[in-house]
């Protein structure tokens, strides 16, 4: 009951937190400043590891922001920056990297044009240094989702080829190979029981635990936080994972199927998908009213949340209160389109009335 207790705590932090976020942010003005203060926080993150990987000061704390673990399988420290291992910190500079991207083009004045490029191309390199597959795929995809909206002019295309020039010149030796490790997580190879990669023995045997436990408990799950209790059970009966120690599942849909069956994972995947089409709606809404700048970040929101839940396909609910910033600052651009639309369509009506 403690973990579960725990978890609970952590959520309620979590929303309350959210809760006063939407409460701030209720103007376009508000919701620039919120921008801003994300793409400032991953720029004294990323700088911080940027600067601490070219200059091998691996063993600097830079006061708690300048994390790293040394990876014997890659055979060079990963960053980690405030966090505890690379794959969160990698989802975060994703999230950030794209709205700096958006700022880079969509912003008015020049030195903000400037500042966010910089965020972005830090907010890269110090992707890169997580040395992160997922992390990288992540960016990827939301870059890929935020085109969808905001269609690659020439201008476009030539900051995009100007930083991938720029991060190209610092990639790791080896990156590139562990990259092509991903296709040992292809299902249609010949022989799906061989994998090399022994962090992708030990998620593979997390995610058909985590399946397990769902099949045997597929209405409410093993209960929340208690995945980690029930692995060992279940790992022994894989037979993969040579680790005898508590884990967690390298997924967040399946850790909501193994700990809360159908019915908390139907709760979540709703409250996503609701997420999802309020911003289509305000994407929409913004560019009817002629406002392009929140219809920009609106958009580069929609491909953050995107990317998010991309790389939670093979990453836990591990640190949490980003996921659900995110949907605050989601859901208050939403929001702010709703409140704007309101009086023009009540005025609107007033003079069909009239008429």
């Amino acid at each position: 009951m403690e973990p579960a207790i725990t978890e609970l705590i952590d959520l309620a932090q979590n929303i309350l937190i959210s809760s006063l976020a939407i409460y701030i942010i209720k103007e376009s003005s508000s919701l620039r400043n919120a921008i801003w203060a994300v793409i400032f926080a991953g720029i004294l993150m990323a700088s911080i590891s940027v600067y601490q990987n070219l200059t091998g000061t691996f063993s600097n704390e830079y006061w708690g922001f300048g994390g790293n673990e040394f990876s014997g399988y890659v055979g060079r420290p990963r960053i980690t920056g405030p966090y505890l291992t690379p794959n969160p910190y990698a989802q975060v500079l994703a999230i950030i990297f794209i709205v700096a991207l958006d700022r880079t083009w969509h912003e008015s004045k020049i030195i903000l044009r400037l500042v966010a490029g910089a965020g972005a191309l830090l907010c890269a390199l110090a992707l890169i240094f997580t040395d992160s597959r997922g992390g990288f795929a992540n960016l990827i995809f939301t870059i890929f989702v935020y085109f969808l909206f905001n269609r690659p002019n020439f201008s476009a295309m030539l900051v995009i080829s100007v930083f991938s020039l720029v991060v190209i010149q610092f990639l790791p030796g080896n990156f590139a190979e562990r990259i092509l490790t991903l296709t040992e997580l292809n299902p249609f190879k010949e022989d799906t029981a061989v994998v090399a990669d022994e962090s992708f023995r030990g998620r593979t045997s997390e995610n058909i635990a985590a399946m397990m436990m769902f099949s045997d408990y597929p209405i409410f799950g093993v209960g929340l936080s208690n995945y980690g209790e029930n692995y060992q059970k279940y790992s022994r009966e894989i037979g993969l994972d040579p680790r005898r120690e508590e884990r967690e599942p390298a997924s967040l849909y399946l850790q909501l199927l193994a700990e809360q069956g159908v019915i908390g994972t139907s709760v979540f995947l709703l409250l996503v998908v609701s997420i999802f089409m309020k911003l289509l709606k305000a994407q929409r809404d913004f560019k009817l009213l002629g406002m392009r700048d929140e219809m920009y970040i609106t958009s580069a929101l929609f491909a953050s949340l995107a990317g998010y839940m991309f790389m939670s396909i093979y990453k836990n609910n591990a640190y949490t209160n980003v996921f659900w910033m995110l949907v605050a600052i989601c859901i208050s651009a939403a929001q702010i389109a709703t409140n704007i639309m309101k009086p023009d369509e009540e005025s609107g009506n007033s003079m069909e009335f009239s008429s």
